[in-house]
């Protein structure tokens, strides 16, 4: 049974004796009872405060008891809350409308006190079960559109895990391939690097002399650059597949790394692809600080906010990415600011959920800031966003240790 004790308790009532006797009544078993003589100042309590409970006399000065219920049932306030009806009559027409305003029970002239308290605690006892049940209904409509949702992504996980092995197969045995062709090539360039040398020193007046010098020069640089990039996309393949299968690898042995390396690292990636190269502004900490990471996914992760940073850029004239970083408490920070539109506040609790995306249909896969997010938590640090005043904020937060765990 539902305490009275608690319940808060109106009574509107025209008769100062009859006032009285329920006020005097009803306190005897609930402690929060207020009473009003007319309609107009029972609506202007109603407003001020919640009642559990209402009593009202149907035959009440200026505005009747039936209208003022009618007018109380038509707020969301009191939608739910029990009027109790005090009346002297029998007239069933009357009755009627009272129940058509909203009413449950009538209290009837002379009345005993007993009679009224039973009638009192039977519809708050009512009216208390059913607020818990519509309570509960709401929160299980909850918990079922969040394991539907749940459900969803899984299955999405599923099919994603069966085409990421597929993709991750056929990206592997081509960079397998390109990966050996690349050691031949650079095996056959060995080889005839004193060829060429031996050939420009017997031809100094030749006109492809200075060119000869300069893919000398050059073309080491570029096997090494497509050795970074067959590295960089079987990481990728690789780690697709450990986000869908969430591979246990958080005991993998961290390295000591420079972070200003790092971080400048993931710069060299990001430059080609920006337009504006005067929009990127960076300023890395004063020393060189060192901690412990896997830094090919923390300059993943960077990659993956500038990429985003610039997207969010690109339509502006004056478009800004700010690039910086702080320490303090023992950690961090990288901090990724722009002057983009930023997230509408109803999309910032999705942001970091897989296959979510803010950006057109066909492009994005809607799972960047969710492996990045995986990444850094793995890393024992967080990865935060906000709103600024003039676009967007990610901030990258890692733990200055120097020992795995």
């Amino acid at each position: 049974m539902s305490d009275l004790i608690d319940a808060n308790i109106l009574i509107v009532e025209d008769n100062p004796i009859n006032r009285k006797l329920l006020n005097q009544g009803i306190q005897r078993f609930t402690r929060n009872v207020d009473s009003a003589t007319n309609a107009q100042s029972a609506l202007t309590m109603c407003q001020n405060n919640y009642y559990d409970m209402l009593l009202f006399d149907i035959h009440l000065p200026m505005m009747s008891g039936i209208e003022l219920a009618t007018k109380i049932k038509g707020t969301e306030k009191y939608k739910e809350t029990p009027i109790i009806f005090i009346t002297g009559s029998q007239d069933q027409s009357e009755m009627n409308q009272c129940y058509d305003a909203g009413g449950v029970d009538f209290v009837t002239k002379p009345y005993s006190m007993a009679e009224v308290k039973r009638r009192i605690s039977l519809h708050y006892e009512m009216y208390v079960n059913r607020i818990k049940l519509k309570e509960f209904s709401k929160e299980m409509e909850t918990k079922v559109n969040i394991q539907s949702e749940q459900l969803v992504s899984a299955d999405r996980l599923v099919t994603l895990g069966t085409l990421s092995a597929s993709i991750s197969h056929e990206i592997n045995n081509p960079l397998a391939f390109i990966s050996a062709n690349i050691q031949i090539i650079e095996k056959y360039w060995d080889f005839l690097i004193p060829i060429i040398a031996k050939h420009d020193e017997n031809n100094a007046e030749d006109k492809n002399s200075d060119r000869l010098k300069y893919i000398i020069e050059e073309l080491p640089k570029s096997f090494e650059g497509m050795r970074k990039g067959v590295t960089r996309l079987s990481s990728i393949a690789s780690q697709l597949k450990s986000f869908v299968h969430k591979s246990n690898d958080k005991n993998k042995i961290l390295k000591k790394v420079m972070v200003n390396s790092m971080i400048q690292e993931a710069l060299s990636l990001f430059k080609p692809h920006l337009l504006n190269k005067d929009s990127l502004k960076v300023k890395l900490h004063d020393e060189e600080i060192e901690l412990l990471a896997n830094a090919q996914e923390i300059e993943q992760v960077i990659l993956n906010l500038l990429i985003n940073a610039m997207h969010a850029t690109e339509s502006k004239a004056d478009s800004e990415i700010i690039l910086f970083c702080e320490i303090s408490d023992n950690t961090f920070s990288i901090i990724i600011q722009d002057n983009g539109t930023g997230v509408p506040d109803e999309n910032i609790d999705s942001l970091f959920e897989p296959f979510f995306t803010t950006k057109e249909k066909g492009k994005g896969t809607g799972l960047g800031l969710s492996i990045a997010k995986q990444i850094i938590e793995k890393h024992e640090g967080s990865l935060n966003f906000k709103n600024t005043s003039i676009g967007a904020e990610f901030t990258i937060n890692l733990p200055l240790r120097m020992e795995n765990k």
